[in-house]
């Protein structure tokens, strides 16, 4: 039964959508590539962020695969200013009056399309792997 991981971007200089990733990103992202490398991968897709791509470049090098850039993968806005208190916005970017939202039509779209390649149960979580000491 085919597998889903959900990886967050290795470690940037900001969070702009061109913003590169930092030298201990690009650590991590080789990281990546060494941890996922027994592996067989039958598709990588990507927030179109510059630092998201970044990051599986290694790991989808070495297995052969374009990264299939997705838009709809782009993290949630939440402030133009730093928080203190991030997570009570994150929590309501999800809900509108108690409600959760409904997908759009281009996200169910993309849904379905990971549906046909994966099975949502088997996902796995992976923590952020810390780079090499210098």
């Amino acid at each position: 039964m085919p597998t889903l991981d959900l990886i967050r971007h290795c470690s940037a200089v900001d969070q702009e959508p061109d913003a590169l990733l930092t030298e201990d990103g690009h650590a991590q992202s080789l990281l990546l590539h060494d941890f996922f490398s027994e592996l067989t991968i039958d598709r990588i897709i990507s927030s179109d962020y510059t630092r998201a791509v970044t990051s599986v470049t290694p790991l989808a090098d070495a297995h052969h695969l374009s990264i299939e850039r997705e838009p709809l993968l782009r993290e949630r806005i939440l402030s133009h200013e730093p928080l203190e208190d991030w997570l009570t916005p994150f929590r309501q970017s999800f809900s509108i009056f108690g409600q959760t939202n409904k997908p759009s039509r281009d996200e169910t779209a993309f849904l379905t399309s990971l549906q046909k390649t994966s099975k949502w149960h088997q996902a796995r979580h992976v923590s952020r792997p810390k780079p090499p000491s210098a």
